[in-house]
């Protein structure tokens, strides 16, 4: 017992109204508690108990992980419980017939103190069964499972299932709580059959007029009775031949009619239009009654002709001529006379031949004069052109047309604009060197090459490489002179560091620098004609280039 702890006091501990402490029952109260609380008292070594101690007091030492008693307190002396050595490390503890606290042997993965009616418990594993519950032992786990996910959303898979309250030999369908059920048991010859909205029904088929069925187990024969039965069959002359009235029967026409084929008939009447190819040996072609009709002779090919006649059958509105090779029409309205003949006529046509004259004239007969259009279809990738073959057979030839709203001429293969002019009056070409534009006053212009009295001025401008020499113009061989060339990077206006001035002196196969004065970030130099220049701004920078000839 703790020290001081005295008998309860023999006085009341509350007072008549049951509210206050007498004050010779606080201090016994205070003793009690110490005492009480000391039973549950539990830390680490360095916070075992240093008041209230008494002997036989316990604390549970978490850092030994044991109980200990206090056997002195002067020292202050802590004793730990013995350890039981006769325990197997890692077993399950149990009691055995005479009460005696027992171990097992030590556990193995998944295993479990399980009871055995009048014997000691016994260490084990679950055992599962067969294709139904499987059991898998881990280290201080046991993992049981199914063959395959049994869930109500799963999709499973067996190799029968077997349903008791299903009926035998019948149908199976699902109910509407989607449960299996089954009909009746099913009879010869009958099928499960939908009824809409109700269950499906188990039947034989009904036998309509001139059917016959016969129902047998696991047959259903269905043939005609004879009654409104074809027994034969019966072509129509010119028509549908039949191979033969009973039996296997193939049917076919004189000829064939699909789409593709070429037909022969001794005349064609047709209300509407005939669209193809009409090959005519003999006898008419004739369309609808307010059309026209063709009437063919002995043959084009051996001087016949094809004639094409009014709605009436009695008016000729044109001829085909043929013989020798060579087709002359006359229709009766393109001023009344052939085409083709000696003497061509004026119309339309898509190929024009020149006559005798060599002309070929296209007259507006407008009295203002007119204009005359030749146009291209809108997707047309080539525009409207006009070939021009030069001397007869006679190459090379060139051809010009308008695309995209420019004239162009193009090269003998017709596949190169080699000349072009816009709408603005700009002139265009793929090779003009050394060759004035603009009559006796040669015109400005940008040039891979210029010849130029002096003060005539060219620009040119090229994306040049940071450190790299870039040739920007190239002056011609030709005669001696002396430019004036500038050079700017970009549109920067800080000369000190980005422009460059200098004289250049060249005699036609060569040039050198008479002064020059370059800027901190671009220098100008020469190699050969080509006049370069050199900027090390860190970046790829453009630079414009000013070369006026001055003398």
């Amino acid at each position: 017992m703790p020290q001081n702890f005295s008998i309860n006091p023999l006085q009341t501990a509350v007072d008549n109204n049951g509210k206050t402490m007498s004050t010779e029952w606080r201090p016994w109260f205070q003793t009690v508690s110490t005492a009480v609380n000391s039973l549950y008292q539990y830390g680490t070594t360095a916070q075992r108990p240093t008041i209230n101690l008494y002997l036989g007091q316990l604390y549970f030492d978490q850092t030994l992980g044991t109980m200990v008693m206090l056997t002195n307190l002067s020292p202050v002396t802590w004793t730990p419980f013995a350890v039981i050595s006769t325990f197997t490390p890692d077993a399950f503890l149990y009691s055995n017939s005479g009460g005696a606290i027992t171990a097992t042997a030590a556990a193995t993965n998944g295993q479990l103190l399980i009871g055995s009616t009048g014997n000691v418990p016994v260490a084990a594993t679950l055992t599962g069964t067969a294709n139904e519950v499987l059991v898998s032992n881990g280290s201080g786990t046991i993992t049981l499972s199914t063959p395959q996910p049994i869930n109500t959303t799963s999709s499973v898979t067996f190799a029968n299932i077997t349903d008791s309250a299903l009926t035998p030999n019948s149908f199976i369908y699902p109910t509407t709580a989607g449960l299996f059920a089954s009909t009746a048991a099913a009879t010869n010859g009958q099928l499960l059959i939908g009824s809409t909205g109700n269950v499906p029904v188990a039947a034989t088929l009904t036998a309509g007029s001139g059917i016959s069925i016969a129902n047998a187990a696991g047959s259903i024969t269905i043939s005609a009775n004879g009654s409104g039965v074809v027994t034969s069959i019966t072509g129509t002359s010119n028509e549908i031949i039949a191979s033969s009235s009973t039996g296997n029967v193939t049917l076919s026409t004189p000829q064939a009619i699909a789409t593709t084929s070429s037909v022969t008939f001794a005349n064609v009447t047709s209300p509407g239009t005939v669209q193809g190819s009409l090959l005519a040996t003999t006898g008419n072609i004739q369309g609808p009654a307010t059309g026209y009709s063709i009437t063919t002779a002995t043959g084009i090919g051996s001087g016949g002709a094809i004639q094409l006649f009014d709605a009436t059958h009695g008016n000729e509105v044109a001829i085909l001529n043929g013989g020798s090779n060579v087709a002359v029409f006359s229709p009766t309205g393109i001023n009344s006379a052939a085409i083709g003949a000696t003497t061509p006529s004026t119309g339309a046509f898509t190929t024009l031949s020149a006559n005798s004259a060599s002309v070929v004239t296209l007259t507006n007969t407008a009295a203002s004069g007119g204009t005359l259009n030749l146009t291209a279809a809108s997707n047309t990738s080539n525009g409207v052109q006009i070939f021009l073959g030069g001397n007869g057979a006679t190459t090379p030839n060139k051809y010009l047309r308008v695309l995209n709203g420019t004239l162009q001429v193009l090269n003998s293969a017709g596949s190169t604009a080699i000349l072009t002019l816009t709408d603005a009056g700009d002139l265009s070409a793929i090779n003009i060197d050394n060759t004035p534009i603009g009559a006796t006053t040669p015109a400005t212009g940008v040039f891979t090459s210029a010849t130029a009295v002096k003060f005539i001025t060219a620009t040119a401008s090229a994306l040049t490489t940071t450190g790299v020499a870039t040739t920007i113009v190239s002056l011609a061989n030709q005669a001696p002179a002396c430019y004036l060339v500038t050079a700017n990077i970009g549109t920067q206006n800080d000369t000190t560091h980005y422009g460059a001035f200098a004289v250049v002196y060249s005699d036609g196969t060569s040039a050198r620098l008479a002064t020059v004065n370059n800027g901190t970030l671009q220098t100008i130099t020469l190699s050969g004609l080509n006049i370069q220049s050199t900027q090390s701004t860190g970046v790829n920078q453009t630079i414009t280039m000013v070369v006026t000839r001055i003398a």
